[in-house]
């Protein structure tokens, strides 16, 4: 199978999940949707995840409209890593902080994570054809990151 990008346009303020899928599984980065609408939109667009297991979940920063649907996608697969940054551990707790008001609610999050703070360009996950490498951008929040 061929590594394919798909953005989901369908995340709370007009964010954007994104499925990385591959021969080594499904990567989700920031789960603003949930799986159930996830898999709604592959079948429409004709994407086929077929049964690929989520590896991971990779977060870019802590505000509600980047992590909305955490807990459903590790309800769904028990088994994949969340990579977050702990600079926005703050962000969980706080509903102000991490913007869930906007939407009418103070939503809290509590996750296990393997941390990413201060691992500025090392390589986070790595398994056949898949090596993923984390960079801190704090700016938009302390613990934002990107990943290659």
């Amino acid at each position: 199978m061929e590594r394919r990008l798909t953005a989901i346009p369908l995340g709370p303020l007009q964010s954007n999940m994104y499925l990385i899928t591959g021969n080594s599984g499904m990567f989700v980065v920031d789960p603003s949707v949930s799986p159930e609408d996830a898999e709604k939109f592959c079948d429409l667009t004709g994407l086929s995840t077929g049964e690929l297991p989520v590896k991971a979940i990779l977060i870019t920063h802590g505000h509600h409209d980047h992590i909305k649907y955490v807990d459903e996608w590790l309800d769904a697969y028990p088994y994949a890593s969340v990579f977050f940054s702990s600079n926005d551990k703050a962000l969980l707790t706080n509903g102000f902080m991490n913007c869930s008001y906007m939407e009418g609610a103070e939503t809290t999050y509590d996750f296990d994570f393997v941390d990413l703070a201060g691992r500025y360009g090392q390589t986070v996950f790595r398994e056949d054809d898949v090596e993923i490498k984390v960079y801190e951008t704090p700016g938009h929040t302390m613990g934002s990151v990107c990943f290659l």
